[in-house]
Formats: structure tokens, C-alpha cells, sequence
């Protein structure tokens, strides 16, 4: 019998005063990435707000299919300006960014929604003749934004001559609890694992009034942050959560007094989202059929990968969490492909004077460990 312990951030969800978060993308990016076993880490905020960056590019059936799988609603890029709005503050910071082949055509239009909706500001790159130096230039911005939690984003072999355009998004949010745990309260205590196996680790203890919910299968507990603005919703059941038992658990959240036993914990993740938002439906936009030409101006673009990564830290004083997506947009023009040379087994080597062609040394090499 699996149990699963999960941290929900539902800053959405928290207020009845604003509109309730529909959290049907959250949850299932998060049920495919989290197919595989051990720890799995990610914000669907960030990479829902990179690929709306990408959306408002799109144009057509392009287009429809994004809004469909990322639940855009019909203010779309309005609504999504709003939420970012409503997320900065002292404990989040978001921040977006466009990173531009130079010299390749970009439209006013499109800058104009970067700008004014997403606050991304465009940086010309050379990602056909630098690879390295812009792989470094992102990773650096995405670092910044992070305080260095999220390093790697981007690698400079995903890059190529047809790489037009790079999104960005990063995320941070640091925030103590509401009612901090005690040092003196953490100890040694059994985690059993999804195989049986029961492991000692650090478990904090705390007992305080807090909302809880208990249901058929399932129980729940949230622990709010200082402020009261967030919270970390815990979960324990048997199975996924799907959007309707998250919303009833939600909705049956209630004050009550607790003793509440959570292990520290600390990791990070990383995924290529390609092959889990195409299996959500969002295909079109990562084949020849693409249309991004609100970008451009231009039918030659497509989505050639989303790369996420996510960091979480939970301890006795609060939460350290951290995430960053890149959305990369190539040109369709056709690409020699590469040709594979690999000195797996005996080879000839022959060191020549290129002019004139004479040979230095001529040897074969049968073991290259001597």
C-alpha cells in the first residue's frame, strides 16, 4: 500500500474573494512527472507562465491548443499579467525573459505583450555562433533571479543554427511558517518508503491549530506562512489527487487542533517537458505544422523544447523554493544532420603535415588503456 506525501503551493486558491484557480494543468503536469519513483519536485506556475509567454506568439490551431492544454481563460494574456501581479511581493519573485538570435526578425506586437503582460525584457544572443557563451548568459540570469538555486537551465548543445528564440521564466519564494517548529522537537523518526521499507530521518513535531481536513482515504493538513497570503497544503492518501479531491479538500479545510509530525526535506528536479505536455495534448506546437508567426511575422517556427527545473527546502523555520522553465523555439528550415563518429573500437591515427602531406607518426590504436 503506497502512501504519498505531497506539498501543494495553492496560493490561488486561497482567497474566496478572487476567482479560484482552475488547477487541472497543475495537476496533471504533475501526476506525468511524477509516473516515476523518488522525490519529484516542479511549478507548473513557471512553466505555465513561460509557454503563455510562447502562446501569445501563436496563432491558428497553434494557438487554440496551447490555451486549451495551459486552461488560458478568456482574458488569457490580461489574466495571466494580473496573476503575476498579484504573486510579486517579499516572499515571490517572478521574473521573465526574451533571449533573441541577432539579426532574426521579431514583431513589434509581440514585444509589446513580453513587455507590458510579462515584464520580459528582450537580450539579443548568438546561439548559431556562440552556443556556449548563451547557454551561459541564460544560466547566469536564471541563477540571479534564484539566488542561485536553479544553475542550469539551458545547455549549450541544445542550441543550433535554426534556435531563433529562448523564453525564460524564474521563479523564487522564500517564506517562514506562521508558527514555526521547534528545534528541540526534531528528531530521528520512521519514514516508511513506497517499497515497505521504514528509514530513520529528522522529523519536526509541532502541535498548533491548523486547517485540516479528513475525509474517505485521505487526510490533509495546511500549514500557512507568516502573512497568512500562502500555504503549504500536506497530503496524505492513496492514489492521485485529481482537481475535484483537490477542490474538496480544499473546501473542507477547517480549524483544528494538530499533532503534526514532517520530515525535513530538501532536493531538487529537473525534466524536458516535450514528451508529457505533448501526451497533454499541446502536439502541434512542437511539429512542422506550428504557427508562431505573431512572433515573427513569419511560419517558421516551432516549440523544440521545454526544459524545467524546480528546488524545495523545508525546515523548522520555513520554505525555500525555486523554479525555472525554457521554452526554445527553432526555425523549421531543414538541418543537415550531424555525422556520428565514435572511436569505440580499433582505429587508425596518422599525424601529417596537411600542405605538403607528409607523415609524422601512423599508428593504430587496439586497447587505449595501454
Amino acid at each position: 500500500m503506497r502512501t504519498l506525501l505531497t506539498p501543494l503551493l495553492l496560493a490561488a486558491v486561497a482567497s474566496a474573494e478572487t476567482p479560484r484557480h482552475d488547477p487541472r494543468f497543475d495537476l496533471e503536469l504533475f501526476a506525468r512527472l511524477a509516473a516515476a519513483e523518488g522525490n519529484v519536485a516542479c511549478s507548473p506556475f513557471s512553466v505555465r507562465v513561460a509557454l503563455a509567454l510562447a502562446q501569445g506568439g501563436a496563432r491558428g490551431a497553434t494557438a487554440e491548443e496551447m490555451a486549451r492544454v495551459l486552461r488560458l481563460g478568456p482574458g488569457g494574456h490580461d489574466e495571466i499579467a494580473e496573476l503575476l501581479r498579484r504573486m510579486q511581493g517579499e516572499q515571490v519573485a517572478v521574473a521573465n525573459a526574451l533571449w533573441l538570435q541577432a539579426g532574426d526578425p521579431i514583431l513589434p506586437a509581440y514585444l509589446d505583450l513580453a513587455r507590458t503582460r510579462y515584464g520580459a525584457v528582450p537580450e539579443s544572443l548568438d546561439f548559431a555562433g556562440a552556443p556556449d557563451a548563451a547557454a551561459a548568459r541564460i544560466n547566469r540570469w536564471v541563477a540571479g533571479k534564484t539566488h542561485d538555486r536553479i544553475r542550469d537551465i539551458v545547455a549549450a548543445d541544445q542550441f543550433n543554427p535554426n534556435t531563433s528564440l529562448v523564453l525564460t521564466n524564474a521563479l523564487y519564494f522564500r517564506a517562514p511558517w506562521l508558527h514555526a517548529f521547534s528545534g528541540h522537537g526534531t528528531k530521528p523518526r520512521p519514514f516508511t518508503l513506497a517499497s515497505g521499507e521504514a528509514v530513520d530521518v529528522p522529523t519536526m513535531r509541532q502541535r498548533e491549530s491548523l486547517p485540516y481536513f479528513e475525509g474517505e482515504g485521505v487526510q490533509a493538513v495546511e500549514l500557512p506562512y507568516a502573512g497568512g497570503r500562502f500555504g503549504m497544503l500536506l497530503v496524505l492518501r492513496e492514489g492521485d489527487l485529481d482537481a475535484a479531491g483537490l477542490r474538496a479538500v480544499v473546501d473542507g479545510l477547517e480549524p483544528a487542533p494538530v499533532d503534526l509530525s514532517l520530515p525535513r526535506f530538501r532536493f531538487e528536479s529537473g525534466f524536458r517537458l516535450d514528451a508529457a505536455l505533448k501526451a497533454m495534448g499541446m502536439e502541434t506546437a512542437f511539429g512542422r505544422d506550428a504557427d508562431f508567426s505573431g512572433v515573427n511575422g513569419r511560419e517558421d517556427l516551432f516549440i523544440a523544447f521545454v526544459n524545467h527545473r524546480a528546488f524545495i527546502a523545508v525546515d523548522e523555520k520555513g520554505t525555500e523554493a525555486a523554479a525555472a522553465t525554457a521554452v526554445g523555439l527553432e526555425r523549421k528550415g531543414e538541418r543537415e544532420p550531424p555525422r556520428v563518429f565514435r572511436a569505440d573500437r580499433p582505429f587508425l591515427f596518422c599525424i601529417r603535415e596537411r600542405e605538403t602531406g607528409t607523415i609524422l607518426f601512423l599508428g593504430r590504436v587496439a586497447d587505449p588503456r595501454g
